[in-house]
Protein backbone atom coordinates (compact mmCIF):
# COMPACT_ATOMS: atom_id res chain seq x y z
CA UNK A 1 0.00 0.00 0.00
CA UNK A 2 1.27 3.45 -0.92
CA UNK A 3 -0.93 5.43 1.45
CA UNK A 4 -3.90 7.79 1.04
CA UNK A 5 -4.33 10.08 -1.92
CA UNK A 6 -4.12 13.90 -1.80
CA UNK A 7 -2.04 13.95 1.41
CA UNK A 8 -2.12 17.24 3.30
CA UNK A 9 -1.16 18.57 6.73
CA UNK A 10 -3.39 21.05 8.54
CA UNK A 11 -1.88 22.48 11.72
CA UNK A 12 -3.65 24.48 14.42
CA UNK A 13 -1.38 26.25 16.91
CA UNK A 14 -2.95 28.09 19.85
CA UNK A 15 -0.75 30.68 21.55
CA UNK A 16 -1.18 33.01 24.50
CA UNK A 17 1.12 35.91 23.52
CA UNK A 18 0.37 37.91 26.68
CA UNK A 19 1.65 35.10 28.92
CA UNK A 20 5.04 36.85 29.15
CA UNK A 21 5.99 40.29 30.41
CA UNK A 22 7.20 43.17 28.29
CA UNK A 23 5.53 42.10 25.06
CA UNK A 24 8.07 39.36 24.31
CA UNK A 25 5.27 36.83 23.70
CA UNK A 26 3.92 38.89 20.83
CA UNK A 27 7.44 39.35 19.47
CA UNK A 28 7.92 35.56 19.46
CA UNK A 29 4.56 35.12 17.74
CA UNK A 30 5.38 37.70 15.05
CA UNK A 31 8.77 36.04 14.45
CA UNK A 32 7.12 32.62 13.99
CA UNK A 33 4.61 34.12 11.57
CA UNK A 34 7.45 35.57 9.49
CA UNK A 35 9.19 32.19 9.40
CA UNK A 36 5.97 30.47 8.29
CA UNK A 37 5.57 32.92 5.43
CA UNK A 38 9.25 32.71 4.47
CA UNK A 39 9.70 28.93 4.51
CA UNK A 40 6.34 28.10 2.90
CA UNK A 41 6.72 30.99 0.41
CA UNK A 42 3.45 32.63 1.40
CA UNK A 43 3.77 36.08 -0.14
CA UNK A 44 0.30 36.96 -1.37
CA UNK A 45 -2.88 38.17 0.29
CA UNK A 46 -5.81 35.76 0.10
CA UNK A 47 -8.63 37.08 -2.08
CA UNK A 48 -11.88 37.79 -0.27
CA UNK A 49 -10.47 37.81 3.27
CA UNK A 50 -9.53 41.52 3.30
CA UNK A 51 -6.73 41.25 5.88
CA UNK A 52 -2.99 41.97 5.50
CA UNK A 53 -0.32 39.31 5.13
CA UNK A 54 1.57 40.56 8.20
CA UNK A 55 0.53 40.44 11.84
CA UNK A 56 -0.28 43.79 13.47
CA UNK A 57 2.36 45.44 15.65
CA UNK A 58 0.46 44.59 18.86
CA UNK A 59 -1.93 41.90 20.04
CA UNK A 60 -5.41 43.02 18.91
CA UNK A 61 -8.09 43.53 21.54
CA UNK A 62 -10.89 42.01 19.42
CA UNK A 63 -12.80 39.12 20.98
CA UNK A 64 -12.80 37.10 17.75
CA UNK A 65 -11.36 38.32 14.45
CA UNK A 66 -9.16 37.31 11.55
CA UNK A 67 -6.05 39.53 11.70
CA UNK A 68 -3.72 38.18 9.00
CA UNK A 69 -3.71 35.70 6.12
CA UNK A 70 -1.20 34.75 3.46
CA UNK A 71 -1.15 32.34 0.54
CA UNK A 72 1.41 30.94 -1.89
CA UNK A 73 1.59 30.29 -5.61
CA UNK A 74 2.77 26.68 -5.41
CA UNK A 75 0.50 23.95 -6.86
CA UNK A 76 -2.20 23.00 -4.39
CA UNK A 77 -3.29 24.93 -1.30
CA UNK A 78 -0.58 26.64 0.77
CA UNK A 79 -2.09 29.08 3.22
CA UNK A 80 -1.66 30.44 6.75
CA UNK A 81 -4.28 32.29 8.78
CA UNK A 82 -4.01 34.09 12.12
CA UNK A 83 -7.07 34.95 14.15
CA UNK A 84 -7.72 36.23 17.65
CA UNK A 85 -9.99 34.14 19.86
CA UNK A 86 -10.40 36.12 23.09
CA UNK A 87 -7.05 35.76 24.92
CA UNK A 88 -5.57 33.37 22.35
CA UNK A 89 -4.07 33.72 18.90
CA UNK A 90 -4.88 30.81 16.61
CA UNK A 91 -2.45 30.15 13.75
CA UNK A 92 -3.72 27.66 11.18
CA UNK A 93 -1.45 26.41 8.41
CA UNK A 94 -2.56 24.31 5.45
CA UNK A 95 0.02 22.39 3.41
CA UNK A 96 -1.86 20.61 0.62
CA UNK A 97 0.46 19.97 -2.33
CA UNK A 98 -0.86 19.00 -5.75
CA UNK A 99 0.99 16.84 -8.28
CA UNK A 100 3.96 16.44 -5.95
CA UNK A 101 4.16 12.73 -5.06
CA UNK A 102 7.41 13.28 -3.18
CA UNK A 103 5.54 15.30 -0.53
CA UNK A 104 3.66 13.02 1.81
CA UNK A 105 2.78 13.30 5.50
CA UNK A 106 6.33 12.74 6.88
CA UNK A 107 7.82 15.36 4.54
CA UNK A 108 5.09 17.90 5.28
CA UNK A 109 5.48 17.40 9.02
CA UNK A 110 9.27 17.73 8.75
CA UNK A 111 8.79 21.09 7.00
CA UNK A 112 6.50 22.30 9.78
CA UNK A 113 8.90 21.11 12.49
CA UNK A 114 11.79 23.00 10.88
CA UNK A 115 9.70 26.17 11.16
CA UNK A 116 8.38 25.58 14.65
CA UNK A 117 11.71 24.39 16.08
CA UNK A 118 14.52 25.96 14.04
CA UNK A 119 17.99 24.38 14.37
CA UNK A 120 19.45 27.44 16.11
CA UNK A 121 16.76 27.19 18.80
CA UNK A 122 16.02 30.93 18.91
CA UNK A 123 12.49 32.27 19.00
CA UNK A 124 10.76 29.17 20.41
CA UNK A 125 7.09 29.68 21.27
CA UNK A 126 6.95 26.73 23.68
CA UNK A 127 6.52 29.06 26.65
CA UNK A 128 3.34 30.64 25.26
CA UNK A 129 1.82 27.55 23.59
CA UNK A 130 -1.55 26.45 24.91
CA UNK A 131 -1.89 23.56 22.47
CA UNK A 132 -1.22 22.27 18.98
CA UNK A 133 -3.18 19.91 16.73
CA UNK A 134 -1.74 18.40 13.55
CA UNK A 135 -4.32 16.89 11.24
CA UNK A 136 -2.96 14.57 8.56
CA UNK A 137 -5.58 14.65 5.81
CA UNK A 138 -6.03 12.10 3.06
CA UNK A 139 -8.49 10.39 0.75
CA UNK A 140 -9.03 6.67 0.29
CA UNK A 141 -9.10 5.41 -3.32
CA UNK A 142 -12.39 4.24 -4.86
CA UNK A 143 -13.37 0.79 -3.76
CA UNK A 144 -11.18 0.78 -0.64
CA UNK A 145 -12.89 -1.48 1.94
CA UNK A 146 -13.51 0.05 5.36
CA UNK A 147 -11.42 -2.62 7.09
CA UNK A 148 -8.38 -1.65 5.01
CA UNK A 149 -8.42 2.06 5.81
CA UNK A 150 -6.29 1.56 8.91
CA UNK A 151 -3.59 -0.24 6.90
CA UNK A 152 -3.73 2.50 4.28
CA UNK A 153 -3.06 5.14 6.94
CA UNK A 154 -0.38 3.08 8.71
CA UNK A 155 1.58 2.78 5.49
CA UNK A 156 1.87 6.57 5.23
CA UNK A 157 2.72 7.41 8.85
CA UNK A 158 6.18 8.30 10.02
CA UNK A 159 7.64 5.30 11.82
CA UNK A 160 7.61 4.28 14.55
CA UNK A 161 3.87 4.71 15.07
CA UNK A 162 2.12 2.19 17.37
CA UNK A 163 -0.83 0.24 16.05
CA UNK A 164 -2.99 1.03 19.10
CA UNK A 165 -4.42 4.16 17.43
CA UNK A 166 -6.57 2.01 15.12
CA UNK A 167 -8.89 1.02 17.98
CA UNK A 168 -9.83 4.66 18.75
CA UNK A 169 -11.85 6.15 15.89
CA UNK A 170 -14.50 8.87 15.63
CA UNK A 171 -16.75 8.88 12.58
CA UNK A 172 -17.08 12.54 11.61
CA UNK A 173 -19.46 11.91 8.71
CA UNK A 174 -20.43 9.08 6.45
CA UNK A 175 -17.17 7.14 5.95
CA UNK A 176 -15.05 10.13 7.10
CA UNK A 177 -13.04 8.98 10.10
CA UNK A 178 -10.73 10.61 12.64
CA UNK A 179 -8.04 8.78 14.58
CA UNK A 180 -5.59 10.16 17.12
CA UNK A 181 -2.12 8.72 16.71
CA UNK A 182 -0.81 9.96 20.07
CA UNK A 183 -3.01 7.71 22.21
CA UNK A 184 -0.11 6.58 24.40
CA UNK A 185 0.69 10.16 25.49
CA UNK A 186 -0.35 11.71 28.83
CA UNK A 187 -3.72 13.39 29.33
CA UNK A 188 -2.10 16.82 29.70
CA UNK A 189 -0.24 16.67 26.37
CA UNK A 190 0.02 19.91 24.45
CA UNK A 191 0.65 18.25 21.06
CA UNK A 192 -2.01 16.10 19.43
CA UNK A 193 -1.66 14.32 16.07
CA UNK A 194 -4.76 13.20 14.19
CA UNK A 195 -5.52 11.47 10.92
CA UNK A 196 -8.66 12.39 8.98
CA UNK A 197 -9.48 10.07 6.09
CA UNK A 198 -12.47 10.18 3.74
CA UNK A 199 -13.45 8.67 0.41
CA UNK A 200 -12.04 10.38 -2.65
CA UNK A 201 -15.45 11.75 -3.65
CA UNK A 202 -15.82 13.37 -0.16
CA UNK A 203 -12.89 15.78 -0.47
CA UNK A 204 -15.05 18.91 -0.23
CA UNK A 205 -16.83 17.58 2.85
CA UNK A 206 -13.50 16.83 4.55
CA UNK A 207 -12.41 20.43 3.96
CA UNK A 208 -15.70 21.74 5.33
CA UNK A 209 -15.28 19.73 8.52
CA UNK A 210 -11.69 20.62 9.37
CA UNK A 211 -10.54 23.65 7.35
CA UNK A 212 -13.16 26.03 6.04
CA UNK A 213 -16.93 25.85 5.94
CA UNK A 214 -17.79 29.45 5.04
CA UNK A 215 -14.75 30.72 3.13
CA UNK A 216 -14.31 33.73 5.42
CA UNK A 217 -11.40 32.41 7.47
CA UNK A 218 -13.55 31.48 10.47
CA UNK A 219 -12.84 28.30 12.40
CA UNK A 220 -15.07 25.33 11.73
CA UNK A 221 -17.05 23.93 14.67
CA UNK A 222 -14.68 20.94 14.83
CA UNK A 223 -11.66 23.25 14.92
CA UNK A 224 -13.28 25.22 17.74
CA UNK A 225 -13.88 21.96 19.59
CA UNK A 226 -10.17 21.17 19.30
CA UNK A 227 -9.36 24.69 20.59
CA UNK A 228 -11.41 24.12 23.75
CA UNK A 229 -9.95 20.63 24.14
CA UNK A 230 -6.50 22.27 24.05
CA UNK A 231 -7.61 24.69 26.80
CA UNK A 232 -8.80 21.72 28.85
CA UNK A 233 -5.44 19.96 28.61
CA UNK A 234 -3.65 23.24 29.35
CA UNK A 235 -5.63 23.46 32.61
CA UNK A 236 -4.53 19.90 33.38
CA UNK A 237 -0.91 20.99 32.99
CA UNK A 238 -1.52 23.92 35.34
CA UNK A 239 -3.09 21.54 37.85
CA UNK A 240 -0.06 19.24 37.43
CA UNK A 241 -1.81 16.23 38.88
CA UNK A 242 -2.49 18.14 42.09
CA UNK A 243 1.01 17.28 43.34
CA UNK A 244 1.63 20.61 45.07
CA UNK A 245 -1.85 20.59 46.55
CA UNK A 246 -1.37 17.05 47.84
CA UNK A 247 1.96 18.01 49.42
CA UNK A 248 0.36 21.05 51.05
CA UNK A 249 -2.44 18.92 52.54
CA UNK A 250 0.07 16.40 53.88
CA UNK A 251 2.15 19.19 55.44
CA UNK A 252 -0.89 20.73 57.15
CA UNK A 253 -2.04 17.29 58.32
CA UNK A 254 1.36 16.66 59.89
CA UNK A 255 1.39 20.12 61.46
CA UNK A 256 -2.04 19.53 63.04
CA UNK A 257 -0.90 16.15 64.39
CA UNK A 258 2.29 17.74 65.70
CA UNK A 259 0.30 20.37 67.57
CA UNK A 260 -2.25 17.86 68.89
CA UNK A 261 0.59 15.66 70.12
CA UNK A 262 1.71 18.59 72.28
CA UNK A 263 5.09 19.09 70.54
CA UNK A 264 4.39 22.49 69.03
CA UNK A 265 7.39 24.20 70.65
CA UNK A 266 9.98 22.01 68.92
CA UNK A 267 11.32 21.97 65.40
CA UNK A 268 8.15 20.74 63.79
CA UNK A 269 7.18 20.43 60.14
CA UNK A 270 8.13 23.46 58.12
CA UNK A 271 10.61 24.78 60.70
CA UNK A 272 13.83 23.12 59.68
CA UNK A 273 13.07 19.78 61.39
CA UNK A 274 12.09 16.49 59.77
CA UNK A 275 8.83 17.00 57.88
CA UNK A 276 8.01 13.38 58.63
CA UNK A 277 8.25 13.76 62.39
CA UNK A 278 5.38 11.94 64.06
CA UNK A 279 4.70 9.98 60.86
CA UNK A 280 6.30 6.55 60.73
CA UNK A 281 6.04 4.81 57.38
CA UNK A 282 2.75 6.53 56.66
CA UNK A 283 1.15 5.78 60.06
CA UNK A 284 0.92 8.76 62.40
CA UNK A 285 1.98 8.34 66.00
CA UNK A 286 -1.54 9.09 67.23
CA UNK A 287 -2.89 6.31 65.01
CA UNK A 288 -0.32 3.82 66.29
CA UNK A 289 -1.31 4.52 69.90
CA UNK A 290 -4.99 4.13 69.19
CA UNK A 291 -7.67 6.79 68.69
CA UNK A 292 -7.21 9.84 70.88
CA UNK A 293 -9.42 12.78 71.68
CA UNK A 294 -8.00 16.08 70.38
CA UNK A 295 -8.89 17.76 73.68
CA UNK A 296 -6.67 15.33 75.60
CA UNK A 297 -3.67 16.17 73.47
CA UNK A 298 -4.29 19.88 73.86
CA UNK A 299 -4.63 19.63 77.63
CA UNK A 300 -1.57 17.45 78.15
CA UNK A 301 0.86 19.33 75.87
CA UNK A 302 2.14 22.90 75.81
CA UNK A 303 -0.46 25.40 74.71
CA UNK A 304 1.95 27.95 73.25
CA UNK A 305 1.98 26.89 69.60
CA UNK A 306 5.20 28.76 68.85
CA UNK A 307 6.34 28.54 65.31
CA UNK A 308 4.01 25.68 64.38
CA UNK A 309 0.93 27.64 65.44
CA UNK A 310 2.17 30.67 63.51
CA UNK A 311 2.76 28.48 60.47
CA UNK A 312 -0.71 26.94 60.80
CA UNK A 313 -2.11 30.48 60.81
CA UNK A 314 -0.27 31.12 57.53
CA UNK A 315 -1.48 27.78 56.15
CA UNK A 316 -5.06 28.92 56.61
CA UNK A 317 -4.44 32.00 54.48
CA UNK A 318 -2.80 29.85 51.77
CA UNK A 319 -5.72 27.39 51.92
CA UNK A 320 -8.28 30.17 51.47
CA UNK A 321 -6.44 31.48 48.42
CA UNK A 322 -6.03 27.97 46.98
CA UNK A 323 -9.73 27.21 47.43
CA UNK A 324 -10.59 30.36 45.52
CA UNK A 325 -8.28 29.34 42.67
CA UNK A 326 -9.62 25.80 42.57
CA UNK A 327 -13.19 27.10 42.32
CA UNK A 328 -12.21 29.43 39.49
CA UNK A 329 -10.50 26.56 37.68
CA UNK A 330 -13.57 24.40 38.19
CA UNK A 331 -15.74 27.14 36.69
CA UNK A 332 -13.38 27.39 33.70
CA UNK A 333 -13.66 23.63 33.11
CA UNK A 334 -17.44 23.89 33.27
CA UNK A 335 -17.36 26.59 30.57
CA UNK A 336 -14.88 24.64 28.43
CA UNK A 337 -17.00 21.50 28.63
CA UNK A 338 -20.10 23.43 27.60
CA UNK A 339 -18.26 25.00 24.65
CA UNK A 340 -16.97 21.60 23.55
CA UNK A 341 -20.44 20.10 23.48
CA UNK A 342 -21.91 23.17 21.80
CA UNK A 343 -19.43 23.02 18.92
CA UNK A 344 -19.84 19.27 18.50
CA UNK A 345 -23.58 19.82 18.15
CA UNK A 346 -22.93 22.50 15.51
CA UNK A 347 -20.69 20.03 13.67
CA UNK A 348 -23.45 17.41 13.74
CA UNK A 349 -21.42 15.11 15.98
CA UNK A 350 -23.62 15.41 19.05
CA UNK A 351 -27.35 15.05 19.43
CA UNK A 352 -30.19 13.45 21.33
CA UNK A 353 -29.30 10.06 19.87
CA UNK A 354 -25.61 10.53 19.24
CA UNK A 355 -22.66 10.70 21.63
CA UNK A 356 -19.26 10.57 19.91
CA UNK A 357 -16.75 7.88 20.75
CA UNK A 358 -13.07 7.59 19.91
CA UNK A 359 -10.78 10.60 20.50
CA UNK A 360 -13.66 13.11 20.54
CA UNK A 361 -15.54 11.10 23.16
CA UNK A 362 -12.34 10.80 25.19
CA UNK A 363 -12.09 14.60 25.36
CA UNK A 364 -15.63 14.90 26.69
CA UNK A 365 -15.00 12.18 29.27
CA UNK A 366 -11.77 13.87 30.33
CA UNK A 367 -13.59 17.16 30.95
CA UNK A 368 -16.19 15.40 33.10
CA UNK A 369 -13.50 13.53 35.06
CA UNK A 370 -11.45 16.69 35.68
CA UNK A 371 -14.52 18.59 36.85
CA UNK A 372 -15.25 15.84 39.40
CA UNK A 373 -11.59 15.75 40.46
CA UNK A 374 -11.68 19.49 41.21
CA UNK A 375 -14.91 19.03 43.18
CA UNK A 376 -13.15 16.37 45.26
CA UNK A 377 -10.12 18.60 45.80
CA UNK A 378 -12.31 21.50 46.94
CA UNK A 379 -14.20 19.23 49.35
CA UNK A 380 -10.98 17.78 50.78
CA UNK A 381 -9.29 21.14 51.25
CA UNK A 382 -12.46 22.62 52.79
CA UNK A 383 -12.57 19.79 55.33
CA UNK A 384 -8.87 20.21 56.14
CA UNK A 385 -9.27 23.97 56.52
CA UNK A 386 -12.13 23.42 58.96
CA UNK A 387 -10.01 21.09 61.11
CA UNK A 388 -7.04 23.48 61.04
CA UNK A 389 -9.30 26.39 62.00
CA UNK A 390 -10.75 24.46 64.92
CA UNK A 391 -7.28 23.55 66.22
CA UNK A 392 -6.09 27.13 65.77
CA UNK A 393 -9.06 28.57 67.66
CA UNK A 394 -8.87 26.06 70.54
CA UNK A 395 -5.16 26.72 71.02
CA UNK A 396 -5.84 30.46 71.05
CA UNK A 397 -8.57 29.97 73.66
CA UNK A 398 -6.24 27.98 75.91
CA UNK A 399 -3.34 30.41 75.49
CA UNK A 400 -5.51 33.35 76.58
CA UNK A 401 -5.84 31.66 79.98
CA UNK A 402 -2.10 31.56 80.57
CA UNK A 403 -0.18 34.43 82.24
CA UNK A 404 0.49 37.28 79.82
CA UNK A 405 4.25 36.92 80.41
CA UNK A 406 4.16 33.50 78.74
CA UNK A 407 3.30 35.02 75.38
CA UNK A 408 6.05 35.03 72.78
CA UNK A 409 7.11 38.69 72.42
CA UNK A 410 8.85 37.96 69.15
CA UNK A 411 5.50 37.18 67.54
CA UNK A 412 3.62 40.16 69.04
CA UNK A 413 3.14 43.14 66.70
CA UNK A 414 4.99 46.23 67.86
CA UNK A 415 2.34 48.76 68.94
CA UNK A 416 2.48 52.29 67.66
CA UNK A 417 2.14 55.41 69.84
CA UNK A 418 -0.99 55.23 72.00
CA UNK A 419 -2.05 51.93 70.41
CA UNK A 420 -3.22 48.82 72.23
CA UNK A 421 -0.51 46.44 73.42
CA UNK A 422 -1.80 43.06 72.27
CA UNK A 423 -0.19 39.70 72.85
CA UNK A 424 0.10 37.46 69.85
CA UNK A 425 -2.91 35.42 70.96
CA UNK A 426 -5.01 38.55 71.62
CA UNK A 427 -4.00 39.84 68.20
CA UNK A 428 -5.10 36.54 66.65
CA UNK A 429 -8.40 36.34 68.56
CA UNK A 430 -9.25 39.96 67.77
CA UNK A 431 -8.74 39.25 64.07
CA UNK A 432 -10.93 36.13 64.19
CA UNK A 433 -13.72 37.94 66.05
CA UNK A 434 -13.77 40.86 63.62
CA UNK A 435 -14.00 38.36 60.75
CA UNK A 436 -16.88 36.56 62.46
CA UNK A 437 -18.84 39.68 63.43
CA UNK A 438 -18.16 42.11 60.57
CA UNK A 439 -17.29 39.77 57.68
CA UNK A 440 -15.50 41.01 54.56
CA UNK A 441 -18.37 42.98 53.06
CA UNK A 442 -19.79 46.44 53.68
CA UNK A 443 -19.77 46.37 57.54
CA UNK A 444 -16.06 45.53 57.65
CA UNK A 445 -15.19 48.09 54.98
CA UNK A 446 -17.17 50.78 56.81
CA UNK A 447 -15.34 50.04 60.07
CA UNK A 448 -12.00 50.46 58.32
CA UNK A 449 -13.27 53.68 56.72
CA UNK A 450 -14.00 55.06 60.16
CA UNK A 451 -10.45 54.50 61.43
CA UNK A 452 -8.92 56.24 58.43
CA UNK A 453 -8.25 53.36 56.01
CA UNK A 454 -9.98 54.46 52.80
CA UNK A 455 -11.63 51.95 50.49
CA UNK A 456 -8.89 52.48 47.89
CA UNK A 457 -6.30 51.30 50.43
CA UNK A 458 -8.21 48.25 51.64
CA UNK A 459 -7.51 44.65 50.59
CA UNK A 460 -9.71 43.50 47.71
CA UNK A 461 -12.11 40.96 49.30
CA UNK A 462 -12.94 39.14 46.05
CA UNK A 463 -12.06 35.45 46.39
CA UNK A 464 -11.14 35.75 50.08
CA UNK A 465 -13.05 34.44 53.07
CA UNK A 466 -13.77 36.97 55.87
CA UNK A 467 -11.06 35.32 57.96
CA UNK A 468 -8.45 35.58 55.16
CA UNK A 469 -9.48 39.19 54.40
CA UNK A 470 -9.08 40.32 58.00
CA UNK A 471 -5.80 38.41 58.32
CA UNK A 472 -4.36 40.26 55.33
CA UNK A 473 -5.82 43.54 56.66
CA UNK A 474 -4.14 43.01 60.05
CA UNK A 475 -0.87 42.40 58.24
CA UNK A 476 -1.19 45.82 56.60
CA UNK A 477 -2.08 47.41 59.93
CA UNK A 478 0.99 45.80 61.53
CA UNK A 479 3.11 47.53 58.91
CA UNK A 480 1.88 50.93 60.08
CA UNK A 481 -0.50 51.92 57.29
CA UNK A 482 -2.41 54.09 59.85
CA UNK A 483 -1.71 55.31 63.39
CA UNK A 484 -2.98 53.36 66.43
CA UNK A 485 -5.21 51.07 64.31
CA UNK A 486 -6.12 48.52 66.97
CA UNK A 487 -7.30 51.03 69.57
CA UNK A 488 -9.50 52.65 66.92
CA UNK A 489 -10.76 49.28 65.68
CA UNK A 490 -11.70 48.18 69.18
CA UNK A 491 -13.48 51.49 69.88
CA UNK A 492 -15.46 51.20 66.63
CA UNK A 493 -16.34 47.57 67.29
CA UNK A 494 -17.54 48.38 70.81
CA UNK A 495 -19.75 51.20 69.55
CA UNK A 496 -21.64 48.65 67.46
CA UNK A 497 -21.43 45.64 69.78
CA UNK A 498 -20.95 46.91 73.38
CA UNK A 499 -21.81 43.52 74.88
CA UNK A 500 -19.43 41.43 72.75
CA UNK A 501 -17.42 39.25 75.18
CA UNK A 502 -14.05 39.49 73.45
CA UNK A 503 -14.29 43.22 72.68
CA UNK A 504 -15.12 44.06 76.32
CA UNK A 505 -12.38 41.72 77.59
CA UNK A 506 -9.78 43.42 75.40
CA UNK A 507 -10.98 46.85 76.53
CA UNK A 508 -10.53 45.87 80.21
CA UNK A 509 -7.06 44.32 79.83
CA UNK A 510 -5.56 46.67 77.26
Amino acid sequence: MTGPRAPALLTYLWLRPDATDGGTGWQQTARLWRWIRRDLRLTAAIAGLHVPVDLPAHLPSDASALVAAAGGDRPGVWQALARVEHDLLCISVMQAPADQPELHWPELEATWLSILHPPHGAGSVDGITVGEARLFLGLSPPGCPDDERGSLVQAALRPPTPLAWRRQVTELDSRICLWEITVAASDDRSLRRFVVLGPQDHEVRVDQLVWTATGDGDLTPLARFLLHAAKLRHQLRVFAGGRQLRQFREDVDRRIDWILDGDGDGDGPGDGGDDRAGDHHGVRATDAAGPARPGDALRDGPVDGGRDSARLHKDLVIAATTLSRLRRMRQSIEIIHGNMRRNLARAGLLGAEREPDGPIGDDLNLAQWFRQRLDDEVAGLTELTGRATDVDKVRGWLAMRRPAAAADPALTPEPGPDDLVLTREQHHRFCNELARVFGSGTPGAQLLDEIGLARSGQINPIGLSPWAWWTETFRELDHGIIVAPYRQLLAGALRRYPDNTLFTELARHC
